[in-house]
């Protein structure tokens, strides 16, 4: 069978507009989608943890699963699901987004469009990634795009910041091929996805062929 995959995004300013009370919407989530909510943060960064559960419970839905399924989390912090479901889940400033897959590993990433401070960047990216750079016409989209494409691929490999990134080699694609990253011997294909304006995100996954992709952003109202 096909593996399969919905991506939902949404971002934060809009949901605030549609959404004003929290609680109520939190309380809507099964107990395993609540966990980790009344930590004690930032009201930015539990409002984007609980917009991605929300997201997640949505994504399910769309995947023909039920979205009162059984969520945990490991060590790691990566989500899990039973069976052959696959989660993964990441916010940034103003955004959050949540992918389902059956049949396949994946792991998102999304970003918010910023300038990378030097050191940063030396901590990302290999050295003939580097001169790739040097080359760049945009800069700050590519490092980005570089970040995305290695942070899912090891969202998906499940070690997530345990991995070195600049030892996770990166095929930013062409038109011959399809970007991949590769970390050991498995190569995880990427996913740009459609983000708005001033985000760039990615999706990994570790299926054999193109997958069956929903990814697109969600509207609360």
């Amino acid at each position: 069978m096909r593996a399969r995959a919905v991506v939902l995004w949404t971002e934060l300013g809009a949901l605030q507009a549609a959404l004003p009370t929290w609680t109520r919407h939190g309380a809507d989530l099964p107990g395993s989608f609540r966990v980790g909510l009344d930590e004690p943060l930032r009201e930015s960064d539990r409002h984007l943890r609980l917009l991605g559960r929300l997201l997640l419970a949505r994504a399910l839905a769309r995947l023909g699963s039920d979205p009162l399924t059984a969520l945990a989390f490991d060590a790691t912090g990566r989500p899990r699901l039973p069976g052959d479901l696959d989660p993964s889940i990441s916010h940034t400033a103003g955004l959050a987004c949540a992918a389902v897959a059956i049949g396949c590993r994946i792991g998102v990433d999304v970003e918010r469009r910023q300038p990378i401070e030097p050191a940063v960047r030396d901590r990302i990216l290999a050295p003939a990634e580097r001169r790739r750079m040097a080359r760049s016409r945009d800069p700050v989209g590519d490092l980005l795009g570089f970040w995305t494409m290695k942070e899912a691929a090891a969202k998906a490999d499940g070690r997530g910041l345990q991995l070195d990134p600049r030892a996770l080699a990166c095929r930013p694609g062409s038109v011959l091929s399809a970007p991949a990253v590769r970390i050991g011997p498995a190569t995880y294909r990427l996913e740009r996805l459609h983000l708005p304006a001033g985000w760039i995100g990615h999706l990994a996954h570790d299926a054999a062929r193109p997958i069956e992709l929903v990814a697109e952003a969600y509207s609360f109202s």
